[in-house]
């Protein structure tokens, strides 16, 4: 049986990629929440744009994790 390495570290570069982009980006949602309690606590009402950041960064991970999921499972395609 021949294993072709470079397509494995291939594989390996792309998923560990991936990982930390979506880490990145759930941390960068994380921080719009932040924003929006931080604003709460200054003057009583919630950031907009914190609000926008957390909503925008975790619909992309979702979609980033549905996307994977739908690769993995046979039947979706």
């Amino acid at each position: 049986m021949h294993l072709d390495w470079s397509a494995l570290g291939q594989v390996t570069a792309v998923s560990i990629g991936v990982t930390v982009a979506v880490v990145v980006v759930f941390a960068l949602g994380v921080l719009g929440l932040a924003r929006v309690e931080a604003a709460r606590e200054e003057n009583g009402t919630g950031s907009t744009v914190g609000l926008t950041q957390a909503g925008l960064c975790f619909v992309a991970c979702a979609a980033v994790v549905a996307y994977g999921i739908y690769l993995i499972v046979p039947q979706f395609h």
